[in-house]
């Protein structure tokens, strides 16, 4: 194998290893979103209950305990959609980037063997030059 063929084989190891990197930290990326998802609409069913239950509350001080619950409710809703969208934009970039590494793997994949192609051929063609039969000599 040529010194070329070896660098654009180690080249395409390399890819092989960022790509699965890139496939781990899209499946993290995705699991924290499906996560983040469920405790967004865990909040929005906390807050709807929270909200049905302070029209109960008799006291002034439950009702002011309720509805700042009711307010941090509502604010951590607001984080987790921060979150949510952030990671929407964190996986289209790592997806993104793993079809890149992708084509750029196959791009070294298909270098090599072309590379290693050519030099077999021409590896053959000086073995064939090397060894001429006798009766063509004559």
């Amino acid at each position: 194998m040529s010194r070329k063929a070896k660098v654009l084989s180690l080249l395409e190891r390399k890819t092989a290893i960022g790509l699965r990197k890139k496939a781990n930290e899209f499946h993290r990326l995705a699991t924290e979103k499906a996560t983040t998802s469920d405790l967004k609409t865990a909040l929005h069913t906390m807050l709807e209950e929270k909200v049905s239950s302070i029209s109960r509350v008799t006291s002034a001080a439950a009702l002011r305990s309720d509805h700042w619950y009711a307010l941090e409710i509502e604010q951590q809703g607001k984080i987790a959609e921060g979150k949510l969208e952030f990671l929407g934009n964190e996986l289209r970039d790592a997806q993104h980037g793993m079809a890149a590494m992708d084509h750029r793997q196959k791009l070294y994949s298909e270098r090599a063997s072309l590379e290693k192609n050519r030099f077999r051929e021409a590896r053959e063609t000086r073995l064939a030059q090397a060894f001429t039969p006798r009766i063509e000599q004559r």
